[in-house]
């Protein structure tokens, strides 16, 4: 990858990339960036997007890549204040969909730097974080980093939100930094390190979602900035939260049509689905998401996926009965094949893996 980007920087600095419109690099090693320092240290600066003098003018960076509309970074990191300059001020370009996964702490964008690469492109419709969001100045601060300088970032065609996280703060950061009010499609991932003796708390996040504040964190003045009100598809995935910050969240998204859930502690989390406990005894309430049509479960332990199977049965029937939509459930128990039965298997698998499936529509 160090040699390729060495080839391909001085060209695309000098000649640019007319027709280019996707650009994705990846460094196919996601552990080596749970380390906070890049390995190997010599190619750290070989920074990517960097013009052979620092005297190039805007404008000429701005005429380089006038039709890029896609960047994918995957453990791959850039020089972020020249890609900031050569996306700021284009005529009607702006990326469409930016991802960045698994870069170590010390080359993720500054808050300063995550904040004008948001800013300069109004018109991102697909945004993706896994663990490589802005870093903080001064780590032991624990007063959101919004707070310190940067405003609401306004984002009227962000759609798609993929925010998979490594520490609770960095999570909160970017939420917090978003004004997206037309996105309809949020997944949340805890993507911390494996293991860890304890599982992060991601109340405060949930918390934030439903009511535009952090259950942890004092805030200066009462914000009205609403997370994401036409949300209507979510997918948690190894999210550990406690019970009443998930049933306000829950109780918030009104709008709700498509919920999925993978690695999540099932036995908690579907009693919530039924009417809520911060509602009154009225009949006439509906039940959380009331207009919820779609459940999936995936990652089920093997041999379970009857009982949840019958668990969403249940909870679909008394959903119905407070004129809650009816619910087309699907359950994937994960199918282990292996001959060697003293193997201990792992659970966690990857999109691809096979799973037994169990639809609700297809037996009732």
């Amino acid at each position: 990858m160090f040699v390729a980007l060495s080839h391909i920087n001085p060209f695309l600095l000098s000649l640019g990339a007319l027709q280019l419109e996707y650009l994705a690099l990846s460094r196919c090693n996601a552990f080596a960036s749970f380390s906070p320092y890049f390995y190997p240290e010599s190619m750290r600066e070989g920074f990517f997007f960097i013009p052979k003098s620092y005297t190039v003018s805007v404008q000429y960076l701005n005429t380089l890549l006038p039709n890029f509309c896609h960047l994918k970074l995957q453990g791959v990191h850039v020089h972020w204040s020249v890609l900031n300059l050569m996306l700021t001020w284009q005529n009607n370009v702006s990326l469409m969909s930016l991802e960045l996964d698994y870069h170590s702490r010390d080359v993720c964008p500054s808050l300063e730097k995550f904040c004008q690469l948001l800013s300069s492109n109004s018109q991102l419709e697909i945004l993706k974080i896994c663990g490589s969001g802005p870093i903080k100045s001064n780590p032991d601060d624990n007063v959101t980093l919004a707070h310190h300088f940067c405003q609401f970032i306004h984002l009227p065609s962000l759609k798609n939100v993929t925010l998979r996280y490594r520490d609770i703060s960095e999570c909160q950061t970017i939420l917090e930094l978003l004004d997206a009010p037309n996105t309809w499609r949020l997944h949340l991932e805890d993507e911390s390190y494996k293991v860890e003796p304890e599982r992060q708390d991601a109340s405060p996040i949930l918390s934030f979602l439903a009511t535009s504040k952090f259950s942890n964190v004092k805030q200066k003045t009462p914000s009205a900035h609403m997370a994401f009100p036409r949300l209507t598809s979510l997918s948690l995935s190894s999210v550990n939260t406690g019970m009443h910050s998930f049933n306000a969240f829950l109780n918030s998204v009104k709008n709700l049509q498509d919920l999925t859930l993978n690695s999540m502690n099932l036995d908690e989390v579907l009693c919530l689905l039924l009417l809520s406990n911060l509602n009154t005894s009225d009949n006439s309430i509906l039940c959380p998401c009331p207009h919820l049509n779609k459940a999936t479960l995936i990652n089920v332990c093997p041999g379970c996926g009857l009982q949840y199977y019958s668990s969403l049965t249940d909870i679909d029937r008394r959903r119905q009965k407070y004129g809650s939509a009816p619910l087309q459930c699907e359950v994937r128990e994960i199918v282990l094949k292996c001959d060697d039965e003293d193997i201990d298997m792992d659970f966690e698998l990857d999109e691809g893996s096979e799973f037994l499936s169990y639809y609700i529509n297809d037996l009732v």
